[in-house]
């Protein structure tokens, strides 16, 4: 009686198990069968026992419960052999399930073996041809095909299939998933054809079933099969489609929340990401990932898969940060979940390598590349294809790092192998044949090389259509016959490869560019200098225009990545044009194009986004932007809480994730983003220059030698363009960067240091004083080349480049002259040409009333200001407080006096909410302190000298980061010394030799410094010297350099100290990243009366990132702002009388000029009779020494010195 009772609540148990496992109720099926598995185990009944243990092993898989569900399945075998036969047909079942568990754990061998018995039981109990052994043989093949078998596969799925046709199943759902896998084994093996005729009809049966048959999750599976075999056979219209119909059909039939709709999510991401739509492949990665953390959570395997998918495709895009955070978290879910030995990480860590060799950190990625091939060639065996990935892989990287004989064998193993597993006329074969071609090119073994090219020609040509590598084939076997002189052979390719490029292929693709620049190379060979020029701007506009569009799916960091990894076809024209066409009036005109339409295109890009989402054009948008904003503004102010709780880190990467998905969200809904330059070429500019103007556009390149490409130095150019004769465009070399930036340290320091005594303030002597060598040589290398060529023209538009961004070309003299370029020209500055075409458009909107922000109180206290001596500057007087000053609160006043509807805000009212309140008021000026940090990054310093090892770096290269190596860097290196393991001798003693190299460049008694020069050093980039622990020092660590610049305002040294404001106040400063979110597009005008408002960190392309970048992605017309360090009470002077001319409707540049001009030229009389006269007259008597063969005279002029006046410049 117990014994039916306990047999039938055994049954029940059994079967409310199934029904909760059949509705997602894992937690619930398991509590079922265990209880079930405890009566199973009173009744003694072994076939019932087995059944349970197996049962309950299934549902610990789903869980990803491996180790328990091996125990159960263990136990189940023991029990099956022993108690009931080692031949039954429950073994069997048992051995395929352990099977199947060894294999979701990539132990394909012992899977194999478990396999192989079950089939032998089940062969000799129902025959070789019974449909009950279908099953097991397919699970066999899928083992096979894990393991790289495919011909194995191939023969068991064959006879699987043949099994269930022969028994009436070849319209079975599991006959069709058999079809399914037979295909993607074809796909595998490159056999394209025959992996879409199979899916074809594996389709065509599913579709000829009753609906009410139809499995949602067979269908997307075939459709995606189908698709595969299109994507590989380069039929993209056709399987774009199949892709998204399986996405909508999971979506609708699964819901959002199922896995294979995060599969297919997966694929269509995969597609997009190999067509080049990486925004759209992004986002549907994102879907994927977030479906696979809610179904198994954060740390699962499967959500492993999504986030080495995405990681991958941030890899493509050289967003290796990115990329190397996610596999890097991938790899260790798998080494957790799986084990360090399985197929699965050694895939991580193949990915991860792959993300250290694009940085260039061979060693890395060297050491997981072995890492990962040992697991393969354990777990997989020597011979096979995924080895043989690895192999290629690891034989890159000794290749990258010059170990060419290593790298030549790994090549040779990794290709014998994928011809014997794959066949020759696979992709990963001919991917082989080519990297080894390419290898014997680089070790001059030419007719080796060029048996491989030849060999993979004739292979790619068989294939019908025509390998879509063809093209790639072409070029680089006509870049070998280039190396060998064959120029006609060569020339001959290159044009063929352009002809046959598949038209699904962008043509804004790299590959094309570099097509046409090693076509250009041979053009120059043969002297046809018109059709080298032509092919190579061909070449830059596709960079320019794929750049564009990779802009329209972008956030501003990925602009910026992109910018420099595309620039390699501008300097390539430029290194043409300067070595072979330097006086050629069309080759000229077609480089400073190209340099125009470059330059500060990132910022522009944003720039215009930000214009367009504050007009009324996207009133939808609006939500959107706002939440950008509030995203922004919450992630700024946790990075710098003084005292971040331990998930601080965790909630800023996630406020930075979302801002950059609604970044990318933003542009890609503002088509103006693509087109903002479409019609910006040479004779569209000189539209629009001024009368009487030249433009002045700097930029400083990679100089190569363009027949062979070899790098030669870092050169700075100039272009001149006349408004009087603009076809007459000149170009002016002005050769090797490195003596040019000394040079303006050199000269920035001499302008600081007003000296000591009387005569270096100018007083006795009415000519220019500035004469020290620095001054002179760079006023020969850089300006005589250019001034001795400039038309007669009144104005001088200068757009820097590099370090010319800081200096003020004001101040530079004029050979054989008492005067200065001031005296000659008026100078305007730009960050970009294109500013000229903004300077001449209307805006639709009128600007609010002027607004002058000045005298904060910095302390809350209410504390009037004091006053200060003549040589107190607008700067912090040390680290941990700002002072407030007399002469700034008046200043204030008296600029706002000048205004007929200006407002005023001062005291409290100074805060950062009020200045970020402010829309387009029409002159803004701020009269504050300012402050400007740069990141110093041993690290960075550190990978960019070593990529000489073995080889210690040049002297050219030391030279080249001498301002960068300071103290700091010194300690790094040693510190990374002491890390070393004391058996690696090599290394070691390269390191010391390193060490003993970089001393001399750097002060080693430099460690305590005094406020005020840890100040001046900010400037040059030496943070090393920041101790004291305020919120300065802690920005000092931030990568952004639009987050360690800014403006002090109400309650600053509250904030410095690391206390909270009240929140109508803001934070105590407002930072360059806050100022760029404003909206300033109707500004007229901005003067920050600050120092070193101009300075922040230097990008050849996008200018200077600090304020300066600020105030123009915030849309502010014209900006005046200091280079240096500027004195209160002189400044005080200048800015009044700046503010007088300038209410005279006078252009705003010549107005700074003038005010120059004032006080440059103010004399001891004039001086007198100013209100604050005398008492600067007495504090020049006090800090000065007088002649004594000499008086002060009432000529005399004590601020002609550049110091006083040179500071501040107008960019707009």
């Amino acid at each position: 009686m117990f014994s039916w009772w306990e047999k039938s609540r055994w049954k029940f148990l059994v079967g409310q198990s199934h029904f909760y496992s059949q509705s997602g109720d894992l937690v619930a099926a398991i509590s079922s069968l265990e209880k079930a598995l405890a009566i199973a185990e009173q009744l003694g009944e072994n076939a019932d026992l087995v059944l349970t243990l197996n049962g309950l092993s299934q549902l610990y898989v789903y869980q990803n419960r491996y180790a328990e569900a091996e125990n159960l399945c263990s136990h189940a075998l023991d029990v099956a052999e022993k108690k009931l036969a080692s031949d039954s047909p429950e073994t069997a079942l048992i051995l395929n399930n352990l099977g199947g568990l060894y294999e979701l754990q990539g132990k394909y061998n012992e899977a194999e073996l478990l396999y192989l018995r079950s089939l032998a039981i089940q062969e000799k109990k129902w025959g070789t041809n019974s449909i009950n052994i279908a099953d097991t043989i397919t699970n066999l093949g899928l083992v096979y095909r894990y393991q790289g078998k495919y011909s194995e596969a191939e023969k068991l799925y064959l006879r699987a299939l043949k099994i269930r046709e022969q028994n009436q199943q070849a319209d079975r759902p599991v006959t069709i998933n058999l079809l399914h896998n037979l295909g993607r084994l074809y796909l595998l093996q490159g056999r394209y054809q025959e992996s879409e005729t199979t899916c074809r009809r594996a389709l065509a049966i599913f579709e000829l079933q009753p609906e009410s048959d139809h499995s949602s999750s067979l269908l997307t599976a075939l459709l995606n099969g189908l698709a595969s075999s299109y994507e590989r056979q380069g039929k993209y219209e056709e399987a774009e489609p199949l892709y998204v119909r399986a996405v909508q059909i999971s979506e609708e039939k699964l819901g959002f929340k199922h896995q294979d709709t995060a599969r297919n999510f997966n694929n269509l991401a995969d597609f997009y990401s190999a067509i080049g739509r990486y925004q759209e492949s992004e986002e549907m990665h994102l879907r994927s990932l977030k479906i696979r953390e809610e179904i198994w959570g954060v740390n699962h395997p499967n959500t492993a898969m999504s986030l080495n998918n995405l990681a991958s495709l941030y890899r493509i895009q050289g967003k290796y940060g990115e990329a190397e955070l996610l596999h890097s978290r991938a790899l260790k879910i798998r080494e957790e979940k799986l084990g360090l030995e399985h197929p699965d990480t050694a895939m991580s860590l193949n990915n991860l390598a792959r993300v250290y060799e694009s940085q260039e950190r061979y060693g890395d990625a060297e050491r997981l590349y072995q890492r990962a091939l040992n697991i393969y060639e354990v777990v997989l065996g020597s011979d096979r294809a995924t080895t043989a990935m690895t192999l290629n892989n690891l034989a890159q990287v000794c290749q990258a790092q010059n170990k060419l004989q290593q790298s030549e064998s790994l090549h040779l193993r990794a290709m014998e192998i994928r011809e014997s597993a794959l066949g020759e006329n696979h992709p990963d074969t001919i991917m082989s044949m080519h990297n080894l071609a390419s290898l014997y090119s680089d070790q001059k073994k030419y007719e080796l090389a060029e048996d491989l090219f030849l060999r993979l020609l004739k292979v790619a040509e068989r294939r019908s259509p025509p390998h879509s590598n063809l093209h790639s084939t072409l070029n680089n076997l006509a870049l070998l016959y280039k190396k060998q002189g064959r120029y006609a052979e060569a020339e001959a390719l290159y044009k063929r490869a352009l002809q046959i490029i598949p038209k699904s292929l962008d043509r804004n693709q790299p590959e094309i560019s570099a097509i046409l620049e090693n076509l250009a190379a041979i053009n120059i060979e043969s002297k046809n200098f018109p059709s080298a020029l032509s092919l190579l701007v061909e070449s830059n506009n596709l960079e320019i225009n794929h750049l564009k569009k990779t802009f329209f799916y972008s956030n501003e960091s990925s602009r910026l990545k992109q910018s420099e990894l595309k620039e390699s076809s501008l300097h390539s024209l430029l290194s043409y044009v300067l070595t072979y066409l330097p006086e050629d009036i069309i080759a000229i005109q077609a480089a400073a194009t190209a340099v125009m339409r470059w330059k500060a295109l990132a910022t522009e890009a944003t720039a215009t986004l930000q214009n367009l989402l504050y007009s009324d054009r996207y009133p939808h948008l609006q939500a959107k932007f706002k939440q950008l904003q509030s995203l922004r503004d919450r992630a700024i102010n946790l990075l710098l809480d003084p005292a971040p709780n331990q998930n601080a880190k965790t909630l800023i990467d996630s406020l930075d994730e979302k801002r950059q998905q609604i970044e990318k969200e933003l542009s890609s809904e503002v088509p103006e983003i693509r087109l903002m330059d479409r019609e910006f070429d040479y004779l569209n500019l000189v539209q629009n220059l001024p009368p009487e103007s030249t433009l002045i556009e700097f930029f400083q390149f990679y100089l190569r030698d363009p027949r062979t490409n070899k790098y030669l130095q870092t050169v700075g150019i100039a272009f001149l363009i006349s408004s009087q004769n603009p076809e007459d465009i000149k170009l002016v070399n002005l050769g090797d960067v490195k003596p040019i930036d000394s040079n303006i340290k050199a000269l920035r320091r001499s302008l600081q240091n007003r000296g000591s005594g009387l005569t270096n303030l100018g007083i006795g002597s009415q000519r220019n004083q500035a004469k020290k060598a620095s001054d002179r040589e760079l006023f020969e290398r850089v300006i005589a080349p250019i001034i001795n060529i400039v038309p007669p023209s009144k104005k001088l538009i200068i757009v820097p480049s590099g370090s010319l961004y800081l200096i003020p070309f004001e101040t530079l003299p004029i050979a054989n002259s008492p005067e200065l370029l001031i005296d000659r020209y008026q100078i305007n500055y730009l960050n970009s040409s294109r500013d000229l075409l903004r300077q001449n458009t209307a805006s639709d909107y009128l600007a609010n009333p002027s607004v002058i922000i000045a005298d904060p109180d910095y302390d809350l206290n209410s504390n009037p200001p004091k006053s200060v001596n003549l040589f107190t500057l607008l700067s912090p007087a040390s680290l941990n407080s700002f002072d407030r000053h007399q002469e700034t609160a008046l200043l204030g006043q008296n600029i706002y006096q000048k205004f007929k509807d200006a407002k005023i805000y001062q005291g409290t009212q100074a805060s950062e909410m009020t200045v970020k309140s402010l829309v387009s008021p029409r002159v803004l000026a701020i009269v504050t302190h300012g402050f400007a940090l740069l990141k110093s990054n041993p690290e960075e310093l550190l990978k960019s000298l070593t990529r000489f090892y073995p080889e210690l770096p040049p002297a050219e290269a030391i030279a080249h980061y001498r301002e960068q190596i300071d103290f700091k860097f010194y300690q790094y290196c040693q510190d990374k010394l002491a890390e070393l393991p004391s058996e690696n001798l090599e290394i070691m003693g390269w390191f010391q030799k390193f060490l003993a190299q970089i001393e001399e460049p750097i002060d080693l008694t430099a460690s305590v410094r005094t406020d005020r020069e840890l100040l001046e050093g900010w400037e040059f980039g030496d943070p090393s010297i920041l101790r004291s622990p305020n919120r300065l020092l802690q920005m000092q660590e931030i990568d952004n350099p639009m987050l360690r610049n800014g403006l002090a305002l109400a309650g600053a040294n509250l904030w410095l100290k690391g206390e909270n404001l009240p929140p109508y106040l803001g934070k105590g400063a407002i930072l360059a990243e806050d100022i760029a979110q404003m909206d300033l597009w109707n500004t007229e005008l901005v003067v920050l009366i600050a120092c070193s408002t101009a300075m922040g960190e230097i990008n050849v392309r996008e200018g200077i990132f600090g304020l300066r970048r600020a105030f123009a992605l915030a849309g502010a017309k014209t900006l005046i702002m200091s280079l240096w360090d500027v004195p209160v009470k002189v400044t005080m002077l200048l800015m009044d009388k700046l503010f007088e001319i300038y209410h005279s409707k006078l252009e705003i540049s010549i107005a700074l000029q003038e005010a120059q001009k004032y006080i440059r030229n103010l004399t001891i009389e004039e001086v007198e009779k100013l209100e604050i006269g005398r008492d600067i007259l007495t504090e020049i008597q006090k800090a000065e020494t007088i002649p004594s063969e000499r008086m002060i005279q009432k000529s005399d002029r004590p601020f002609q010195h550049p110091y006083y006046w040179g500071a501040w410049i107008c960019q707009g």
